[in-house]
């Protein structure tokens, strides 16, 4: 069962390199979501959004869906389980790397767990977040572009419906100490440190305390851009001051990119266009999409600016232009 996460592409160096990296928030491929790309085909669920996906080096999304064919769902309220074509659905859509530590991953069990990640090792994506053990999933995933190391590590504020067990199948979570411990192992091996979240209250429109708190400590260890999700509708954006290099990067929450849930705000999302360097976020922009017919696309332009508007309100002033583009520090 293949467990390595990361490769290295191979991309010449540059004079002064740099590497764009492209998030989007929660993936779910079950329930109507599971329906309807498996009615339509697994090129349908992306089609209106690959082209955008595709066009950066390296894109990123939150998969709350284990990839599981024979192990047993746990008994819990909300859970999911999506098909072995979900991997090569998400390399289709021109994904590289998804986070794995989420209240679902193990929906499935650990059996389901293990299966979810070499699904993804054989579509030829990378995952974060989650291992065969604690240490595993604390390990950063390094791919490299353009002669640049970039270093992928997720955590979870929730844990898997069971016990914090070291010796098996498991999650990363986002515990204070660990997350400076992680990123800051991290930074010594990469260039650029990317930090996901699942964090939050789901349908709040502002980070939690503990948020904020994981974010600083996040920032304070190295990672130069943080990507929230689970609150699935979109917050805002700040920056947050680093000991060396440009201020971190933080999108509190991305929003849902395809899911099935039915509130308007549920069906709204960003994709977060970053160009970075070895100092950090250089230039970054946002580009809302929908979820319109179960699946992501676009927004048009009236939508684009309502989403625009309402992420600015609730970042710091003056961060978030009208077109989308942000004035970084």
């Amino acid at each position: 069962m293949a467990l390595a996460s990361c490769s290295t592409t191979g991309k010449s160096p540059q004079k002064h390199p740099f590497v764009s990296i492209s998030a989007v928030g929660d993936l779910m491929f079950d329930r109507g979501v599971g329906e309807a790309v498996w009615k339509n085909g697994s090129h349908w669920a992306m089609e209106k959004v690959r082209d955008d996906i595709a066009s950066a080096d390296i894109a990123f999304a939150n998969l709350e869906s284990p990839i599981s064919k024979k192990s047993a769902m746990l008994e819990k309220p909300i859970g999911f389980r999506s098909p072995p074509g979900t991997a090569g659905l998400l390399a289709d859509a021109g994904f590289d790397v998804v986070s794995l530590a989420n209240n679902h991953s193990v929906d499935c069990g650990r059996d389901g767990l293990l299966e979810t990640m070499a699904f993804l090792g054989k579509s030829g994506l990378h995952w974060c977040g989650a291992g065969k053990d604690r240490r595993e999933a604390e390990k950063a995933c390094i791919i490299k572009v353009n002669g640049l190391r970039v270093a992928f590590v997720a955590f979870s504020q929730f844990p898997e419906g069971s016990r914090k067990m070291d010796k098996v199948p498991t999650i990363a979570l986002a515990e204070p100490g660990t997350v400076s411990r992680v990123i800051a192992g991290a930074a010594k091996k990469a260039d650029i440190v990317v930090a996901s979240f699942h964090w939050g209250e789901e349908y709040a429109p502002i980070p939690t305390g503990e948020s904020r708190t994981l974010a600083r400590e996040a920032a304070d260890a190295g990672a130069a851009l943080i990507l929230g999700h689970h609150p699935h509708v979109v917050q805002g954006l700040e920056t947050i001051p680093r000991r060396h290099g440009r201020p971190a990067l933080v999108a509190w929450s991305l929003g849902n990119f395809i899911f099935d849930q039915k509130e308007t705000r549920t069906r709204e999302g960003l994709v977060l266009h970053c160009r970075m360097d070895r100092g950090g976020v250089e230039s970054a922009r946002l580009a809302p999409v929908r979820i319109d017919g179960l699946r992501p696309r676009p927004a048009d332009p009236a939508e684009t600016k309502a989403t625009i508007s309402t992420v600015a309100t609730l970042s710091p002033a003056g961060l978030i232009n009208p077109d989308g583009s942000l004035n970084l520090p």
